[in-house]
This record gives C-alpha cells, sequence and structure tokens, in this order.
C-alpha cells in the first residue's frame, strides 16, 4: 500500500502521529452533549449544585441516569429534547427526531457518603459556594498537556481533527452542504521530525473524513465537496503537498448513522475530549459532572498548568500529572515531563516546585479560578475540551518563578534572581490621575480622544489595535506629558446584528455575549497598556438617554423622514431580518455563504433582497420580500451645513490625507436620506409608539456611544461635548469608519441645532494584513490579543514592532521575519545596547550613583549632543502636536542612536579617561540624555520607559513626571537637560531589557500563528 510504503521513506528521525475527533452528532457525543445541556440547566438556576449525569442512546431513545443534588427547577425532558434538536437530530431518517423520540429518565440525590467526603473539611457549611476547603469529589489522576506547535498549544493533528469536524457541522448548519448529516468522524496523520528534544511538525500524511451523507448524493460530490469546503478551508496549505493521502467516506455509503447506526454512551470519546493520544488520560470522562468531581476539574486544571509552563517558555512542551483523594482538598501529588524540553537551568523537579508555588489545585479553589460555576459546559461537549477560546484554563498564568526555583540566567553567567527578573519585566507607568474626573479648563488645552469602539463579539486582532486604541494611547500619552487636559475614552460598541448573529452561534443571550467579549477586550487592552480614562460599554441607560435626546431634537427638527423599504420577512422566526440575518449566494461572484450587505469574498456591497437563493441565519427557511416601514436621516436637508464644517475643519484639523479622500468620494457620490432604524430586538429601542419594535441602526447609534462612555465617568459630559470653543475633539480610526465620523455622525449632532463638540482632527489608518493575507479568527489565521499574552514577548516589543509599522499612508503587512529583525536590529541594537552598557559601566564604577562633575569640565562634543538633543526634542513635539505617529517614533530611535554613537565615540571605559574624571563627564552627560530617550519612549512603549527609569533610579512616579515633555520643553539652554538627574543620585543594578530573538523561535511562531496567502 501507499500509506505503508510512505512510512518506510520517511527520513531518519521522521515519525508519524494520528489523531482522531467526531462530530457533536455522533452518538457518543450527543450523549456528552445531553449530559452537559442537564448540567448547565443545574447550574443556571443553582450555581451549588452536585451533578453526575450520564446518558445514552440508541435508536430513537435518549436515557438520563445519574445522581443529582439541586436546588433548580426545570423539566428534564424538555432539556433533553431541546439538546437533540440543537444537534440537528429533526427527522428518524437521521438517526433521532427530538420530537417523537423516547425519553427516559432517572435521577437520584447524590450519596449522602459522597456528600460528607466533599464536605467534610468545610469550615463554614452554610457558605459551600465560596469556601476553599471543599474535599475531592472522588480520589483518581488527572492529566494535562501542552505543547508550542501552535498557537492554542495543542498538537496539530487533534487541532485539525477537531476543526475539521467543526467545519463539517458548520456546512451543514448554514446549509453550504446540503447533503451533510450530523452523523462524521476525522482523523488526521501527520509526519513529525525530531528536533534535539523537541517535535516538529513538517506536513499532513493522511486526511480520513467519514460523513453521514443524504440517499441521494454521490460519492463523487461527497468528496469533491469535502475537498473544496471542509479540507482545503481548515488545513493551512503549508501542511499539504502532492503526497497527502485523501480517504473521504472509504467506505462508500454512510447514509445510516447517529443512534440508528450506533448505539452512543457518555464519556466514550475521552482521548478525542483531551490531546489525541498526545499525552495520558487518567481520571474518568468530564461530561455531565461539576466542578467537585475532580475527574473534570482536575484535568481542566492540570491542562492550565501545562499551558502556563509552556506558555512561560520553561518547556516546549510537558505532560502534568494531579492525583487527589476523596474528601481531601490538597493534591496528593503532583508530576510534570518535559520530554526533555526544559528551558537550561531546569529540570523537571525545579517545574514542579513552581507549579506548588503558582497554584491552588484544592477542588474549591479551582472551581474559583477556573470559573466552573458558570452554566456553558455543553459548549465544551464536541470538539475538545482543550485550545478553545474562552474558557479560563486556557489563559496561561502568569508565574512567579521565586527564590526558590533554579535561576534560568544562570546559564548565561548572570546571577540575577527569577523573582527579580519577573518583578523587572512587570514595570508599568503607573499615572498618578488614573480613575480621577477629568474636566475641561477654560484658557487651557483641553483634548478629547476617541478610539472607534470595537464590536463585542470577537477578539481584537493586530490591525485594529494599531487602528484605533493603541494609536490614541500614544497621542493621549503625548498629551499627559505636555500637561494638557486630557480625557481619552473608548468602550465595547454592542448593539447590532453583529452581536445577534455570534449570540446565536455561541448560544448565548446577546447580554451574555457582550459581558464576556467586554470582559476580554478590556484584559486584551490592559496587557497592551492602553491608558484609557475610561473603558466603556454602549448597552447603558446613559447611551438609551442620549441616544433619544438626539434623535427627537433630529425628529422634531425636522430632520428625519420616514419611507417604507423593501426587507426579507422569515415566515418561521416571523420578523424582518436584517442584513446580517441573512445570507446566501453573492450576486457578484457566486459565492456561498455570502452576508446581507456584503461579499466576504469579493467584497461588494448590495442590499440583502439581491441575494441569490437567501436564507434566515436563525431557522435557515427561505425568507419572503416584504415593505417595511423605517425612519431616515434626512442627510441631503444637513448637507449645506454639512460641507462648509468639513472644509473648516479638515484644514484646521489637519485630517490625515485618506479621510479626506474617503470622506470627499463619499460626498461626490452625492447625500441621500440615511436609514436610521432597523427590525431587531438588541439595541436602543426607537422612542415612537408607532416604531416601538424597532431599535436605532447601530450606525446612528454606535457613535453616540463616546458621549454615553463619557457621561459614565463624568456624570457632566456636556462639558466636554457640548464645549467646542475650549475642547478639540480627535479621533482615531481604521479607514473603514472614516464616513461614519466626518459625515453620518456630525449631521446628527448638526442637526440638533446644539454646540456640539464636532470633529477637529481625525487620524485614519489603512489596513494591517498579516504575512501577504488577512487575519480571520474563525479560520485561525493571524495574531489576536489574547495570543499577544500567550507569547511570553514583552508588551513593549509588540507596541514598537506595530507602531514602526503603522499603516499610515497604505497597507502594511506583519511579517514574522521582519518582527524578529525589527527587534534584534532597533530595539535590542539601540536604546537596548546603549542602557546595558552604559547603564552597566555607570553601576559598576561609581559607587551605584550618578557621577560629580563640574559643567565647566563638558567640552563640544559634549554641548554638540545636548544641543541635538534640544533640537530633536521640539522637532519630536511638532510631530506628535500634528499626530504624526510613526514619525515621532523614528525621531525618539535617533535620540537613542545619538546617545549611543556618543557613548561609543567617547568610550568612558578608557582608563586615561577614569584616571582624567573624564568618564565621569561622559556618563552624567549620558544618564541624563537617556532619561530624555526614556521620555521620548513613554508614549510609545511605556513599560520600556519604566524600566529604563526603575535602572536610572527613578522608582516612584512624580507629578514632574507627568507632565516632564512641558518642562523639558521650555529648556532654553541644551545644558539644562543635565539637571535632569543629579550628581549622587543612587542607581539600581542594570538588567538587560530585551533579549534577542531566534530565527528558530521566529519560526516556531510563524507556524504556530499561520496564514493563508491572498489571492
Amino acid at each position: 500500500m501507499a500509506t505503508a510504503q510512505q512510512q518506510k521513506r520517511l527520513p531518519k528521525g521522521h515519525f508519524l502521529f494520528t489523531s482522531e475527533s467526531v462530530t457533536s452528532g455522533h452518538p457518543d457525543k450527543l450523549c456528552d452533549y445531553v449530559s452537559d445541556s442537564v448540567l448547565d440547566a443545574c447550574l443556571k438556576q443553582d450555581p451549588r449544585s452536585r451533578v453526575a449525569c450520564e446518558s445514552s442512546c440508541k435508536n430513537n431513545l435518549v436515557s438520563v441516569f445519574g445522581e443529582i443534588t439541586t436546588r433548580a427547577d426545570f423539566s428534564y425532558e424538555t432539556v433533553v429534547r431541546d439538546a437533540i434538536r440543537e444537534i440537528g437530530y429533526d427527522s428518524i431518517d437521521k438517526g433521532l427526531d427530538y420530537r417523537t423520540c423516547m425519553i427516559l429518565i432517572a435521577i437520584d440525590r447524590q450519596s449522602p457518603d459522597i456528600a460528607q467526603g466533599i464536605e467534610q473539611n468545610l469550615k463554614d457549611k452554610e457558605n459551600i459556594q465560596e469556601d476553599l476547603s471543599i474535599g475531592a469529589g472522588d480520589q483518581g489522576l488527572m492529566i494535562g498537556y501542552a505543547s508550542d506547535e501552535t498557537k492554542e498549544m495543542m498538537p496539530w493533528t487533534q487541532l485539525l481533527a477537531n476543526k475539521l469536524c467543526e467545519r463539517l457541522q458548520e456546512v451543514r448548519e448554514k446549509k453550504i452542504l446540503t447533503w451533510v448529516r450530523p452523523d462524521a468522524k476525522a482523523q488526521v496523520t501527520m509526519e513529525y521530525k525530531n528536533d534535539g528534544s523537541n517535535v516538529v511538525p513538517v506536513r499532513v500524511h493522511t486526511v480520513l473524513i467519514s460523513v453521514q451523507h443524504d440517499d441521494a448524493v454521490t460519492n463523487e460530490q461527497i468528496r469533491t465537496d469535502v475537498q473544496e469546503h471542509v479540507i482545503k478551508y481548515i488545513v493551512p496549505a503549508q501542511f499539504l503537498d502532492n503526497e497527502t493521502l485523501y480517504y473521504i467516506n472509504p467506505s462508500s455509503r454512510f447514509v445510516i448513522g447517529g443512534p440508528a447506526g450506533d448505539a452512543g454512551l457518555t464519556g466514550r470519546k475521552i482521548i478525542v475530549d483531551t490531546y489525541g493520544g498526545w499525552a495520558g488520560h487518567g481520571g474518568g470522562a468530564f461530561s455531565g459532572k461539576d466542578g467537585t468531581k475532580v475527574d473534570r476539574s482536575g484535568a481542566y486544571a492540570a491542562r492550565w498548568v501545562a499551558k502556563s509552563l509552556v506558555a512561560a517558555g520553561l518547556a516546549r512542551r510537558c505532560m502534568v500529572q494531579i492525583s487527589y483523594g476523596i474528601g481531601i482538598a490538597e493534591p496528593l501529588s503532583i508530576y510534570v515531563h518535559s520530554y526533555r524540553t526544559s528551558k537550561a537551568g531546569y529540570t523537571d523537579d525545579d517545574l514542579v516546585n513552581i507549579v506548588w508555588k503558582n497554584f491552588d489545585l484544592r477542588p474549591g479553589a479551582i472551581i474559583r479560578d477556573l470559573r466552573l460555576r458558570e452554566p456553558r459546559f455543553k459548549f465544551l461537549s464536541a470538539y475538545g475540551h482543550f485550545g478553545r477560546e474562552g474558557f479560563a484554563w486556557e489563559t496561561p498564568k502568569v508565574l512567579n518563578l521565586g527564590k526558590d526555583t533554579k535561576k534560568a540566567s544562570k546559564a548565561k553567567g548572570d546571577d540575577v534572581d527569577e523573582e527579580t527578573l519577573a518583578k523587572f519585566a512587570s514595570l508599568k507607568v503607573e499615572r498618578l490621575t488614573k480613575g480621577q474626573k477629568i474636566y475641561p479648563v477654560q484658557g487651557k488645552v483641553n483634548r478629547l480622544i476617541t478610539s472607534a469602539l470595537p464590536y463585542a463579539n470577537n477578539l481584537p486582532h493586530l490591525g485594529t489595535l494599531i487602528g484605533c486604541v493603541l494609536s490614541a494611547d500614544v497621542f493621549a500619552r503625548y498629551c499627559r506629558l505636555r500637561g494638557y487636559n486630557t480625557l481619552y475614552i473608548c468602550g465595547t460598541d454592542e448593539y447590532g446584528t453583529a452581536t445577534e448573529t455570534q449570540a446565536l452561534k455561541e448560544k448565548v443571550t446577546p447580554e451574555e455575549l457582550c459581558a464576556k467579549y467586554f470582559e476580554l477586550h478590556r484584559k486584551v487592552y490592559e496587557w497592551f497598556d492602553i491608558d484609557f480614562d475610561y473603558f466603556g460599554r454602549t448597552s447603558t441607560k446613559q447611551q438609551t438617554e442620549i441616544t433619544h435626546e438626539i434623535f427627537h431634537k433630529l425628529h422634531n427638527n425636522g430632520y428625519t423622514i420616514q419611507d417604507t423599504m423593501e426587507q426579507l420577512y422569515c415566515l418561521t422566526c416571523t420578523r424582518f431580518l436584517a442584513d446580517r440575518l441573512v445570507e446566501g449566494i453573492c450576486p457578484f461572484c457566486g459565492s456561498e455563504g455570502a452576508k446581507g450587505d456584503q461579499c466576504d469574498k469579493c467584497s461588494k456591497t448590495y442590499e440583502a433582497t439581491e441575494l441569490k437563493e437567501p436564507r434566515c441565519h436563525v431557522c435557515r427557511t427561505r425568507p419572503e420580500v416584504r415593505q417595511t416601514k423605517h425612519i431616515f436621516l434626512d442627510l441631503p436637508k444637513i448637507s449645506g451645513e454639512l460641507e462648509e464644517w468639513i472644509k473648516t475643519s479638515s484644514e484646521e484639523g489637519h485630517w490625515s490625507e485618506n479621510s479626506k479622500s474617503i470622506t470627499a468620494a463619499f460626498l461626490k457620490m452625492g447625500l441621500k436620506p440615511r436609514c436610521i432604524t432597523r427590525d431587531l430586538k438588541w439595541g436602543t429601542p426607537v422612542p415612537l409608539e408607532e416604531y416601538k419594535d424597532k431599535v436605532f441602526y447601530v450606525w446612528f447609534d454606535a457613535p453616540i456611544g463616546y458621549l454615553s462612555i463619557t457621561a459614565n465617568i463624568v456624570p457632566e459630559w456636556e462639558r466636554w461635548w457640548k464645549n467646542p470653543k475650549d475642547v478639540k475633539l480627535y479621533q482615531f480610526m481604521g479607514k473603514d469608519n472614516v464616513t461614519f465620523h466626518t459625515v453620518i455622525f456630525p449631521c446628527s449632532l448638526i442637526g440638533t441645532k446644539d454646540p456640539y463638540t464636532l470633529l477637529h482632527h481625525v487620524a485614519t489608518t489603512e489596513f494591517l494584513n498579516y504575512e501577504g493575507g488577512k487575519f480571520s479568527k474563525s479560520q485561525g489565521l493571524g495574531v489576536f490579543g489574547d495570543h499577544c499574552m500567550e507569547t511570553g514577548i514583552p508588551v513593549e516589543v509588540w507596541r514598537y514592532y506595530l507602531l514602526i509599522n503603522r499603516p499610515e499612508t497604505s497597507d502594511t503587512d506583519f511579517k514574522w521575519a521582519d518582527f524578529r529583525l525589527r527587534l534584534n536590529s532597533e530595539l535590542l541594537a539601540n536604546v537596548g545596547n546603549l542602557c546595558n552598557r552604559a547603564l552597566k559601566f555607570a553601576y559598576t564604577n561609581f559607587d551605584k550613583k550618578v557621577p560629580e562633575f563640574d559643567k565647566g569640565q563638558l567640552v563640544q562634543r559634549d554641548l554638540d549632543l545636548l544641543a541635538h538633543i534640544h533640537a530633536q526634542v521640539h522637532r519630536y513635539a511638532e510631530l506628535l502636536e500634528a499626530v504624526d505617529i510613526r514619525e515621532g517614533l523614528k525621531l525618539a530611535n535617533e535620540i537613542s542612536s545619538a546617545c549611543n554613537k556618543y557613548v561609543q565615540d567617547e568610550a568612558p571605559w578608557e582608563k586615561p579617561k577614569i584616571e582624567s574624571k573624564r568618564s565621569n563627564v561622559i556618563i552624567g552627560v549620558v544618564i541624563n540624555v537617556i532619561r530624555v530617550v526614556s521620555l521620548v519612549y513613554e508614549p510609545y512603549m511605556p513599560s520600556l520607559s519604566a524600566k529604563i527609569n526603575n535602572i536610572i533610579g527613578l522608582t516612584e512616579r512624580t507629578p514632574d513626571d507627568e507632565t516632564l515633555l512641558a518642562r523639558v520643553l521650555t529648556f532654553q539652554n541644551p545644558i539644562d537637560f543635565l539637571s535632569l538627574i543629579p550628581a549622587h543620585h543612587p542607581l539600581n543594578r542594570p538588567i538587560a531589557i530585551f533579549r534577542e530573538m531566534t530565527v528558530e523561535e521566529c519560526e516556531a511562531f510563524r507556524v504556530r500563528y499561520p496564514a493563508k496567502q491572498a489571492k
């Protein structure tokens, strides 16, 4: 056979490994889903529920049995039928029908003997939920595993098998492939090579898929469709070659499936649930068990531990075993096996010590830390419990390596202990005015800064970060350093169809979805050092009140009109369908799955009624066209005032060129009345009786979020937003948002006749692409904010690369090779080298203090450097005043480079200069200039500034530091720079700020975060 011969031909050190997965419609997975649905129903009403629920199925029968102690009151039968329906078993032809199947329920309360064992350690039996001394619900051993081969830190074989099966469910539910039925399996074999102690994926050797299908479809069509819509969609092209083997429905027929083909039982697919054979499995099954059952909670904790160790760079891959005894809270044992991939200087015993020190692995603590009382377990019942986004055990813990562990830096001859290194790595600029209520002050420079509000339906990728929040953060930090009265706000945009459709996809309410993604966004921005004055949400009462106020004034002033329009109506859901609730075939390129307003494939826009074969996103049935009445904003009536304002503001505010051209092109097409209402449930309600079942269109409603978010931090929000005389508004966004901020939103405000603070300057970026393609969370393409947190790469490096690569005039590309090059040749070789050698020499040779010298000892070379720095700092302020962010960073680099060259040329370490005290002068000048370097880098890389300041002894933020740039710009004489750090000021021990990224590390990141090349 070809397979055997191919395996025989494998190069030395190469091997094959296989993992499999199944869809949610597989009989065993059906049982897992039913059991976890029962668990979720219990936890939703009673988070303290004790649940051990099993399920079985065969033919048109589903049985649910086990032990449950709960105060929840619901119908078990209803929950079970709903679960079967959600999976897609709605016809006996598919193997099961949720409407007609027989349901057997056999549920008892938990055994009192087990309950006693769990609770015997509790200190407060009346407050079981909060007590961390709860005992384990059973004995057993649990296994966790992580590998750095993918961004999810999962093995490629298992990750691909899971994603292939998940895609099979997606093409069925979205009717992309109408012949697909619920039951399916996938198996992936990959070729790996041994790389020292680690293993590296080389290629996909074999893909095997068996999918249940309608009776009428041919095998040829099955194979073609699965290749095109599933395999090519999921498997990165870099892993496929001409020798990859494909077996698609090798048995030639798979019509009878689900419970009609095989009996199902909870917990039989435990290897599918975990690591696909790469690690052992110790305890029992997961599904149907609450967090007191260590089979589940202990396995999640073991995964959390393993992923944290790998994310911290302590091992390339590792397996963690934890064991428990019934009724005993503390683990009986912990074992770590790193497969000889541990970081230099660490043994597996050291890793065990780190685990004991950093993790509280008592069941009660695991339940708390991993949020195991939340009712969302059914979403884990298929496609693996690990490597899944949005679950606490998938967020690596930042480890305190501590004094008790080995010092990894010993391998490099450095004796700085790990606790000191960890503390140094975590340094940040802590603003003294953070959290204070800020109002504009007459006679001062008052700047109101906003970032485009990110949707609360996904995580931000690098393009989102550089396009709005990071760029605005740089400008806000600069303004504060100038002493300007600055308010910087942002928040999640939570209303609209994008949220509704994602909530449907995740099977949660829009409120639950928004709460989840608000928190995820907040964490990402906090890690990225985005220093908002307030990060809020648009789903607030302030949003409703202010939106209604603006609408009423527009309505009363005659700037709204009412008209009917054709819209798709779903007879099954009995509702009109907004754009994102419809999909079909693109009328231009013929692409399947095109959204109701724009095709992702060809990017053309259209009306939803133009789609071919449209279908409702919710129920998948074909809607009909009906007339519906809506409210429109009469833009032509406001166009005169708008165009006059645009002419003045774009000139006075120096709008970016792309903002001006995009706005001009939009106006050239002629303004038309714009619909501002939608037939949705999730949104700001329209305050007119006739429109009580409609909400405002998100792009009328969302920009008002800037006002309502401001109202959450300063109740007198109008002092900022109705004060054009004293306040200048700066707004940051990607180019796709320009017209909403330069045309639509200003018209909404102008039409009220109130004195609103309108846009002064708009800073717009083009798109940031990824390795020649686009970012896609659904396809796992590119780097997203949560990924950055997992890499171990310091935040200042991410901020630097995004800002130096900021797409200001044209699209730019994130490339890992370029990322490595800029880290090594710009950060490490420039400011890193400057601080390392100059400050180490100062610390070692001048009694850990700034040396004393007489300014009369300055020579021309010293004065030339200070004069150059003086001129460059003023030029730097001019650039940032004009929001020329990338050029400002380049100038900061030049200031650092000039100081570096001065050190190199003056060579203070030469013996004659030490003996003549010339070295005192050189180092005194350098340390003061390094304070300037830290200052100009602060808006761009505040954590870098914090680390530099720490080394030069500035460990506490002072009021002078808050506005230091304003003070420096008042210096008349360049020699005044020498007053920044006085003689005898104590220095701290220098620690290397940056480390070199190797080619191998760079390539590992590129493989972990794959990209598809744009066509």
